[in-house]
């Protein structure tokens, strides 16, 4: 005859054997998604092109170094301002309609007019002609959207 001290000692060890199996399986993708981050973070800095990733509330969400060094800013400065504080004051009426309409059609395509972007570093606004190209995508999981500006030959700050 089994008795209830054993009925309840097996009941506790499939409990914590249970619990102990979960927890396994969650730290497990806790490994991999720090990993996969570690790997993107590296490509990010590895990106030859200044990466600006704005939010769909057009908030810049991350840079890699070489923006930057092309914008003056030091990365805790610049991640979560609006993107308008890199547009120059006269230009921001137009980046902002050009934005919305980027929303309501994300899809690869130039940035700036005749391909020339204009931009603000940290010593005031200034331009630099260069071609740049902006690309979204949605997340899985996630109704938001992600927008990311590269400009190729970023090699130095905006001109004085």
């Amino acid at each position: 005859m089994v008795t209830f001290g054993e009925i309840l000692r097996w009941l506790v060890y499939r409990v914590k054997r249970s619990y102990f199996r979960l927890a396994r399986r969650l730290l497990r993708g806790d490994r991999l998604l720090w990993r996969s981050e570690r790997k993107f973070r590296a490509l990010l800095e590895a990106a030859p092109e200044a990466m600006v990733i704005v939010d769909a509330h057009s908030h810049i969400a991350l840079v890699n170094g070489q923006a930057e060094q092309l914008f003056g800013y030091k990365r805790r400065e610049i991640v979560g301002t609006h993107i308008n504080d890199l547009v120059p004051e006269r230009l921001r009426a137009e980046h902002r309609s050009e934005m919305r309409a980027y929303m309501r059609d994300p899809d690869v395509r130039p940035m700036g007019l005749a391909s020339s972007s204009t931009g603000c570093a940290r010593t005031g606004p200034s331009s630099r002609s260069r071609s740049a190209s902006a690309r979204s995508r949605p997340t899985r999981g996630c109704s938001c959207r992600v927008r990311c500006a590269t400009s190729p030959s970023a090699s130095g700050p905006w001109p004085s």
